[in-house]
């Protein structure tokens, strides 16, 4: 079953007999709008397509999608310049690794248009890659280009990127089925929302490099002193000691570490040998995180000997806890929060 298909499928049969008005273009596109309803996010905010499950989020994209296609076919007999649009869609529709549909949406565009030349010779590029994925795969040889291929797509990409044109360097990266090639060209222009979507979009991006992709985005927040959406990225790659970490060198977050540092040992997920791992924090560190079994950690090198463990750095929690309880008259709490965690530590 395609994931994108077309926008008058649906149409109600009623309005199609003899007899009847047909509807409007605002009443026909009200009367689709719940069929294509995305899945609302839990937890609402800049980073929450990245937070999101690769389900719901490629469910949303593609409602998206729809709607911008029905929109293009509501005007496609008007006398308007819809070039960008369709452009733009057909980008869209790549990172979703629908290719088929993108060359059509580009040969929809009108003839007359001074751009249609390059679409038409995009929608060749498209076709022909989608047909060479499919031979390759086919074949049980995997999904690579030849090398003729990939190395002028790749230079074609650099020269693009020179110019500013980042979307057209995604563009020719996706056509050679490099997304995470794609995805670092988008983060190293600062577009880390962009790149975190089409990591978790791209059937090549396997868990590790989505995990490497989320880390780097998360350190890349932590140094500008964006805590909480650099924790939520960490927690989205289970990262629980860097996030510890990375709370506790926060002092203005010191009791929402304590609080973080007690549902972890009442839930049981602060085992001996995690206690003994060193950890650093993304402020402290410019390594890249390194996946290991309970996720990734931020390690410096062995030169280091001053990097702490994660038991020392939830003793400086506690004590930071406690203190903050004690400050406050929270003298009740202070000591449960200390036999909460000394069989931890």
């Amino acid at each position: 079953t395609p994931l994108i298909t077309s926008p008058y499928e649906d149409r109600p049969e009623a309005h199609k007999g003899q007899g009847t008005f047909p509807p409007t273009r605002l009443e026909y596109s009200l009367s689709l709008f719940p069929l294509y309803q995305g899945i609302p996010y839990s937890y609402p905010s800049p980073i929450s397509e990245s937070r999101a499950r690769s389900s719901d989020l490629k469910h949303n994209q593609a409602r998206l999608v729809i709607l911008r296609l029905h929109a293009l076919q509501l005007q496609q007999c008007l006398p308007v310049d819809d070039s960008r649009a369709r452009l733009s869609v057909a980008r869209d529709l790549m990172r979703l690794d629908e290719l088929g549909k993108a060359s059509e949406v580009l040969l929809e565009s009108n003839f007359s248009s001074t751009n249609f030349a390059a679409h038409a010779q995009l929608a060749l590029n498209i076709a022909a890659a989608n047909d060479r994925k499919a031979a390759l795969i086919g074949s049980d040889g995997g999904c690579e280009c030849s090398n003729a291929f990939q190395l002028t797509s790749k230079r074609a990409a650099a020269m693009l990127l020179a110019r500013g044109d980042v979307e057209g360097a995604v563009e020719m990266f996706i056509l050679i089925h490099e997304h995470y090639e794609a995805c670092l060209t988008l983060q190293s222009c600062g577009r880390w929302v962009d790149a975190a979507i089409l990591a978790q979009l791209a059937p090549n991006v396997n868990e590790d490099r989505l995990q490497e992709i989320l880390t780097r985005w998360a350190r890349h927040c932590a140094q500008r002193g964006n805590i909480i959406p650099s924790v939520l990225l960490l927690l989205k790659v289970g990262a629980l000691s860097v996030v510890a970490s990375l709370l506790s060198d926060s002092s203005q977050y010191s009791d929402v570490a304590g609080v973080f540092v007690l549902f972890l040992s009442a839930a049981g997920l602060l085992s001996t040998q995690d206690l003994s791992q060193t950890v650093s924090s993304p402020l402290k560190t410019d390594q890249i995180a390194k996946v290991k079994q309970h996720g990734p950690t931020f390690v410096q090198s062995d030169e280091n000997d001053d990097v702490p463990s994660l038991r020392d750095v939830i003793k400086a929690i506690r004590g930071e806890y406690h203190e903050l309880l004690e400050s406050t008259m929270n003298i009740v709490h202070a000591p449960l929060v200390d036999s909460l965690l000394d069989p931890a530590v």
